[in-house]
């Protein structure tokens, strides 16, 4: 599971009063309290909880975005970064959950920053389906009915012009140096 949306309704069957969306979420009594003085306001009585996956199905989402700028100036440095993100959600996508687990405590253990590793014993995945972290139109196509009802956009999307795969190594059926089934 990635990241949880809780809905927060006044009544059954009510639209929705509003989202969070929160990596954590505490249950049992209380749970309401947690949600803050909104909930309170709306004289809140349940809490819907959801996961990305159970909306939208398989979908990537909370892509890394680079300025056109960046990219034209560093396309190497540009290849390096969303290749190494790439490798890493590939690593944590074929990896057993066991020795992921273990690898992200380790991590954050010798960050010595006191951070817990509690919430890790939850961790499914990396809620990323595509090999390598690869966009699809999909992943946009998704949200245009919500941006023209909102009137965040007048017309439809040029999805083609919002996203590449051009510095992803795992583009075109490739698996990059290095990575899981790739060279060494």
């Amino acid at each position: 599971m990635g990241c949880c949306h809780a809905d927060f309704a006044m009544v059954e069957g009510s639209d929705r009063g509003f989202t969070l969306g929160m990596p954590t979420f505490t249950f049992g009594a209380g749970v309401l309290a947690e949600a803050g003085e909104n909930a309170r306001e709306l004289g809140l009585k349940r809490v819907a909880l959801f996961t990305d996956r159970q909306v939208l199905g398989d979908n990537n989402s909370g892509q890394l975005v680079i300025r056109d700028d960046f990219l034209k100036k560093n396309p190497k440095t540009s290849e390096i970064l969303v290749t190494g993100i790439g490798k890493a959600i590939e690593w944590a996508r074929v990896t057993p959950r066991e020795q992921v687990i273990d690898r992200f405590t380790k991590i954050i253990e010798q960050r010595g920053r006191n951070e817990s590793t509690a919430n890790l014993k939850f961790w499914k995945s990396v809620s990323v389906p595509a090999r390598g972290g690869l966009i699809s139109d999909a992943d946009f196509k998704t949200w245009e009915p919500w941006l023209l009802d909102s009137g965040a956009i007048s017309g439809p999307l040029d999805i083609t012009t919002l996203y590449t795969n051009e510095f992803n190594d795992y583009r075109d059926g490739r698996t990059p140096a290095g990575a899981p089934g790739g060279t060494a």
